[in-house]
């Protein structure tokens, strides 16, 4: 009986353990490749292990790096803002601005409102403890006045209401802004979700758009306070799509 549990807990197990093992041989190889100054097969196996769905925060620097050298300043630019969204490395965020005015592109500059509500989404986890700590402490605080006093103050039954309130928008409306990076070598912006819509502008490859929809495989995005669509795979997204 014991050996048939081991057994299938090796069966289990062992599948697992190559998955896991796998995109770590190819990040390897890629790092090796890396060292040895062998950028594009370097690339390829970082590839392998970003569409594996892992990957260090060092592999997106370096894949941001092979790509500036072979001048695909879009794809350098998303990785580079993968990498500081993970680490948020100040010096990421400076080589960002950077290359974009070097390169003249649009939508980079985030205002100081569109900066605290990144923030904000950011500690998404934090702020939710906080809350359901404060919600539960300011519960057993009107259970225990209802108990003592068999009544409980209104200013506390309606921070109480206040708080589930956060919590709520905190859990369903706090969502970090999407944006994307236009990479078509001639990338069209069109005013509806079809081939047959007016033509709103051409835009090179490299300019950052703020994502606010999808229909089919036309993604809605901001364009000079103006909503465009442009097709789905012109577009690098920083993240998945809600």
């Amino acid at each position: 009986m014991v050996l048939k549990i081991l057994k299938a807990l090796f069966l289990w197990i062992t599948p697992a353990w190559f998955a896991l093992a796998q995109p770590s041989a190819d990040l390897q190889k890629g790092d090796s490749a890396f060292a040895a100054r062998q950028y594009r097969l370097a690339l390829q196996q970082y590839q392998i292990v970003e569409k594996a769905g892992f990957g260090s925060p060092a592999m997106l620097l370096k894949m941001a790096y092979i790509h500036e050298g072979l001048s695909q300043i879009a794809p350098s630019l998303r990785y580079l803002s993968l990498y500081h969204a993970r680490t948020g490395d100040p010096a990421a965020e400076q080589k960002i601005q950077t290359l974009a005015e070097k390169n003249q592109l649009n939508g980079y500059q985030l205002t100081d409102g569109e900066k605290l509500r990144q923030l904000v989404a950011k500690q998404k986890m934090s702020i939710s403890i906080l809350l359901v700590t404060l919600v539960v402490a300011l519960a057993g605080l009107i259970s225990f006045q209802k108990f003592r006093r068999n009544q409980a103050n209104r200013a506390i039954i309606s921070l109480l209401v206040v708080g589930c309130l956060a919590l709520a928008w905190n859990q369903y409306a706090n969502r970090p802004t999407q944006y994307g990076i236009l990479n078509g070598n001639t990338n069209y912006l069109m005013n509806g979700p079809s081939a047959g819509a007016g033509l709103m502008s051409i835009q090179k490859d490299g300019h950052r758009v703020k994502i606010i929809g999808r229909q089919d495989v036309w993604l809605a995005v901001v364009w000079n306070s103006k909503t465009v669509f442009v097709r789905e795979n012109q577009l690098l997204t920083l993240g998945p799509i809600q």
